[in-house]
Order: C-alpha cells, then sequence, then structure tokens
C-alpha cells in the first residue's frame, strides 16, 4: 500500500509504504554491503511515484513491524 502525502502542494513529496514480509524486500542478488531492492518493490516504488511532479523531490517513508534492524542498516546502505 502506498499514499502520496501532498501537504499543501509543496515540491517535496512524501510517499508512503507500508511493509508486512519483508522476506523477498532486497533482491536475492544482495551482497553483505550493497543491498539491491527486489525488481517487484522497485516497481511498485515507480508506479506509486508516476502521479509526482518530475520537479518534485521525493521522500519514501517505510513502515514496517517485520524488518529487522539488521536488515534496515542493510537498506539504509543501500539508499546512501
Amino acid at each position: 500500500m502506498s499514499k502520496v502525502i501532498d501537504e499543501n502542494n509543496k515540491k517535496n513529496k512524501e510517499l508512503e509504504m507500508y511493509v508486512y514480509n519483508d522476506n523477498d524486500f532486497l533482491s536475492p542478488y544482495t551482497n553483505k554491503t550493497e543491498g539491491i531492492i527486489n525488481s517487484e518493490v522497485a516497481e511498485f516504488l515507480q508506479n506509486s511515484a508516476n502521479s509526482i511532479p518530475l520537479k518534485s523531490s521525493i521522500t519514501i517513508n517505510i513502515h514496517s513491524d517485520c524488518i529487522t534492524k539488521k536488515r534496515t542498516n542493510l537498506i539504509s546502505v543501500c539508499n546512501t
């Protein structure tokens, strides 16, 4: 599920993503230092962002009760 938050038409758009099962969140080809998100996750994010104007910046907020601290750190490395 995703939701685009547009507060007063700001240039920064927030995309909310809820992860209920993280078994396939990262690609099986991910190594220990660089995470690669699964192609299904990437497609979901792309489709969710399609309604956001190109001139806007996007903040992706990922919410989950199932992602472990170790995986959170790996996902953070992917985004830098």
